[in-house]
């Protein structure tokens, strides 16, 4: 018999696609500031008139500063989404976002420049509460559609400026940059806030018109609200920040920080900063901006890809894989820089290898470990710290990252070209092995079962009693099996024990049966 149709979708699709394409704008943010670094820069270091001129020191510091003011902006996103919500913290991102874009298109010197550069940095709290909008509004059939949407947007942001940049000077593209604030405010006025976060603050009526808005007038929202209520009173009692350092919770924060930290310290960002430099330091016959436009191409087209591949491949064996494939594309790029070093006529027969080995590298970043770790970090860290531990990871992440990207320069005096890139290659290859090793596949698991798995529900079972039970249940169920076997054989044995006492029994009686039998006949025959 063929199967039944699926049923059909009770909840409106529309409003939950402009929504999350709202959501996404913290992603967009993030890919602006990246994609206006190189070109932008570039631009700058062209233009007949400038105002000011960078030194090679503050150019990697301009390229630096969104990370360092990034890093002091997510400390403060967890307690301030939670005290005035997931809309009004997004729609004071892109107030910032837009006076900031007007410092850096308009500076009268270049301390107004760097300003422009740390007060747009400072919007860098607006990617994670950007995700935790999009995961709270979506449906759960099309969650992990709309929160991909951030990393997608974030690769098309840097994209649109990688390629407007190869057209227009460097202050158009700023004051393009802050348009884009005026278009999406209005529309986030609209928006509704989010349900959840209404919930947590007993604003039931309004988180009810919020989920009618999503969902449509004939969705059944009472179950979804009663869903989410019942799982805030199981989860979400008070705690405190010592709680992070309990081993149980400190296990996955390490493993998330270690992570992060290894990913910046790829080099990845400062192939973004520095595009244009890295090629033109290779002597590439290839227009420098069409190769930093293809580099833009390239991973937006594979951070689609990596959406469809996460739930595939799994979240561990892809970041195995970007990492490996990116150290060896490192090792082909010094290998090729070391070449030109040695002016080895090689080198002029290979000028399209570090092309090629670029676009290969930032192809395997944004295929995995672009993705892979945002998607870790809502899975691995238990729910009760989530908020806190969450910007403490992101914070140490991206202070790794201003230090690696303000380095870059310094190294290249020190090290050489093909020297920093082999250093690259080498902390790949590390990350590599670390996620071989300490790195938990979360593929197909529930949240529940992945807290239980990485803490071993010690805090849970404390205090939850039914949580405890539970676990109990089915600790019991899995592992007295043998314990179950071994009472029964016990069983079994009493019972052919009373069975053999019984047959020994029986035949006692017949055989004293046959005997008393026996000697009443001889008494008989002696009585005749």
């Amino acid at each position: 018999m063929p199967s039944p149709p699926p049923p059909p979708r009770s909840y409106r699709l529309l409003p939950q696609l402009l929504a999350g394409l709202m959501g996404s704008s913290g992603g967009f943010m993030q890919g602006m500031l990246i994609g206006y670094s190189p070109v932008g820069l570039a631009s700058l270091k062209l233009d007949p008139n400038p105002p000011f001129y960078l030194s090679d020191i503050q150019q990697a510091l301009f390229g630096s500063l969104i990370w360092l003011s990034a890093a002091v902006s997510v400390l403060v996103a967890g307690p301030l989404t939670a005290r005035f919500g997931r809309k009004k913290i997004i729609i004071a991102c892109c107030v910032i976002s837009y006076i900031g874009w007007l410092l850096m298109s308009f500076p009268p010197n270049v301390s107004i420049f760097l300003v422009g550069r740390v007060v747009t940095g400072f919007t860098g709290l607006c990617l994670p509460v950007c995700q935790l909008y999009l995961g709270e509004i979506a449906h759960k059939d099309i969650r992990g559609l709309l929160s991909s949407g951030t990393m997608i947007f974030l690769t098309f942001g840097t994209l649109l400026n990688y390629v407007l940049g190869t057209y227009i000077n460097w202050r158009t593209l700023g004051v393009f940059n802050a348009a884009f604030f005026l278009i999406v405010l209005p529309l986030f006025v609209i928006l509704p806030e989010s349900p959840i976060w209404l919930l947590t603050k007993n604003r039931t009526e309004e988180a009810k018109m919020a989920y009618r808005w999503l969902r449509g007038p004939t969705y059944n929202i009472d179950a979804e609200i009663k869903e989410v209520t019942t799982h805030m009173e199981t989860f979400l009692q008070k705690f405190t920040i010592k709680e992070i350092f309990r081993w149980a919770y400190l296990k996955p924060v390490f493993v998330l920080t270690t992570l992060l930290c290894l990913r910046m310290a790829t080099g990845v960002y400062v192939v973004f900063n520095y595009t244009i430099d890295i090629f033109k330091s290779a002597e590439i016959k290839i227009d420098l901006y069409i190769a930093t436009i293809l580099v833009g191409v390239v991973q937006f087209v594979f951070a689609i890809v990596s959406a469809f591949l996460m739930d595939r491949l799994g979240r561990k064996n892809l970041s195995i894989a970007s990492a490996f494939i990116m150290g060896i594309c490192y090792t082909v790029i010094g290998a090729y820089h070391y070449l030109n070093f040695l002016q080895h006529p090689v080198a002029d027969q290979i000028r399209w290898l570090p092309v090629v080995a670029v676009l290969l590298c930032i192809a395997s970043f944004a295929g995995g470990l672009a993705n892979s770790f945002f998607v870790l970090l809502t899975e691995m860290i238990p729910i009760r710290i989530k908020s806190i531990a969450a910007g403490i990871i992101v914070c140490i992440g991206t202070m790794a990252n201003f230090a690696i990207v303000q380095a870059f320069p310094t190294m290249r005096i020190a090290m050489w070209d093909h020297g920093v890139f082999w250093f690259y290659a080498a902390v790949c290859f590390v990350l590599a092995a670390f996620c071989t090793f300490y790195l938990v596949e979360t593929k197909g698991q529930s949240l529940s079962a992945l807290e239980r798995k990485l803490t071993s529900a010690n805090i849970l079972a404390k205090e939850n009693p039914a949580f405890e039970m539970e676990i109990s249940a089915s600790n019991l169920a899995k592992h007295n099996s043998a314990f179950e076997m071994e009472i029964n054989a016990s069983n079994l044995a009493k019972q052919n024990s009373a069975l053999e006492m019984t047959i020994n029994a029986s035949k006692m009686a017949k055989e004293n049966s046959a005997f008393e039998m026996e000697t009443n006949a001889i008494n008989q025959t002696k009585e005749n």
